[in-house]
């Protein structure tokens, strides 16, 4: 199951963008699509998680990530499964010290 993360600033159109992805691929592949932490709660039954979502401290109304949200993140990296980061995923989270050190970058 590909796990497509989206939303952000209307400037990132990046769900219009996950969606056209997964028409490309077809429909033999499922997909889901999920805003800002939702994502999280879905790691699980995740095969391919896409960050694609714009979402970092100065933004209003945020929130930084949960310890379980890290540590979704950690166990889903930590058992393997691929991580696929476009664009925005640099400046994500920009408030976890585990995020930024998962994805091996940060948008300074």
């Amino acid at each position: 199951m590909l796990g497509f993360h989206v939303g952000g600033p209307d400037f990132h159109p990046v769900e219009t963008q996950a969606r056209e992805i997964a028409r490309w691929l077809g429909p033999d592949l499922a997909c889901f699509f999920h805003h800002d932490k939702e994502i999280f709660e879905h790691l699980p039954q995740t095969d391919l998680l896409v960050v694609m979502g714009l979402f970092y401290s100065a933004e209003k109304g945020s929130k930084p990530l949960s310890p379980s949200q890290d540590l979704a993140i950690s166990s889903y990296i930590g058992s393997g499964r691929p991580l696929l980061l476009h664009h925005g995923a640099a400046a994500s989270y920009d408030d976890s010290e585990v995020f930024k050190r998962l994805i091996g970058i940060n948008w300074v």
